[in-house]
């Protein structure tokens, strides 16, 4: 009887889990993509379509959301037009670094990874031209109020920010 009762607890936990996971996933907000082809970052007007780096490693700019959850979501494509989503946050010297970084700023790709899934080349070389772009119009001090990605994992532990999620 010992051996059918812990058979069937092993059985319902990660039922009870995946239940968990999809209530949480149900009630999540999705990012929604803006409409219009003109936006701002750090006070400078990006048009749809701009190409951001060198040719063949470059990205191009598609929309910048509002902040959420401690970050900018900047929307971006490679240059064979793959739709991703780059965080900008604030850079935190203690880490974990982001793909890309300025002296304000840390860039991480969202691709509902956990840290371990490999980045794909072509956004890691448009999310470096976009912190390029970032760093020439970055002053002294933030103008942004942002969370490292540290404080965002403390504050939203099971959180998911993506146009995708």
């Amino acid at each position: 009887m010992a051996i059918a009762a812990a058979t069937m607890t092993m059985t319902v936990a990660p039922a009870q889990a995946l239940a968990r996971y999809a209530q949480r996933r149900r009630e999540r907000t999705r990012i929604e993509l803006p409409a219009g082809d003109r936006f701002e970052l750090l006070g400078e007007q990006l048009r749809t379509g701009t190409r951001m780096g060198k040719p063949g490693k470059h990205g191009v700019f598609e929309a910048v959301l509002a902040a959420h959850a401690g970050a900018v979501p900047v929307v971006m494509r490679t240059p064979e037009g793959e739709r991703f989503q780059v965080d900008v946050m604030r850079r935190d010297p203690r880490g974990p670094t982001g793909v890309a970084e300025t002296a304000h700023f840390a860039l991480f790709i969202a691709n509902r990874g956990d840290g371990k899934t490999p980045t794909d080349e072509a956004q890691a070389h448009a999310a470096r031209a976009l912190a390029d772009w970032i760093a020439a119009r970055e002053g002294q001090e933030s103008p942004l109020e942002l969370l490292s990605f540290r404080e965002r994992h403390r504050a939203h532990p099971e959180g998911v920010f993506s146009l995708w999620s």
